[in-house]
């Protein structure tokens, strides 16, 4: 698969300024939490880094859907859960789109972009021999032993 840059006419922004535009403007007038940030920030640099090394993309302009496709299968190969390649979906829609609505893109390439399906964990249920254990080791202590059975009845 041949991951070069288009030909289209790109924009100028280098991937690497629109990140520090994208932080000091966008996120700060949001009310993420510092973890959405952190999270937000780390997946965007590992896109850019992607962007850079494997397809040879520096402007912003240049990102075309196949690229971010690229990155989601990329991300794939490195054992990413399908939740997590999801949350750096949002990310980067949400990095283009602020590009975008900027004027500093004329195209969103991530507005097609589609996340993985929602993983559903099985829930754990403690074995026969867990269940007995916690039992045991509150046996002799009547209040922890009503709520141990009170959690473990519920």
């Amino acid at each position: 698969m041949n991951l070069t840059a288009s030909t289209s006419t790109p924009t100028t922004l280098p991937l690497r300024d629109a990140l520090p535009q994208y932080e000091s403007l966008f996120m700060a007038a949001r009310n993420l939490s510092p973890r959405t940030r952190r999270e937000y920030r780390n997946d965007l640099t590992d896109l850019t880094a992607f962007l850079e090394t494997r397809c040879d993309i520096h402007d912003a302009g240049r990102v075309t859907r196949t690229h971010l496709e690229a990155y989601l299968a990329e991300l794939d190969h490195r054992g990413f859960t399908g939740n997590t390649r999801r949350r750096k979906v949002a990310s980067i829609r949400s990095f283009f789109g602020f590009l975008e609505d900027s004027g500093s893109l004329s195209y969103n390439p991530a507005r097609k972009l589609i996340a993985p399906e929602r993983e559903l964990r099985q829930r754990r249920v403690l074995t026969e021999a867990e269940y007995k254990r916690l039992q045991l080791a509150v046996n002799h202590e009547t209040r922890d032993s009503a709520l141990i059975e009170l959690l473990l009845q519920t």
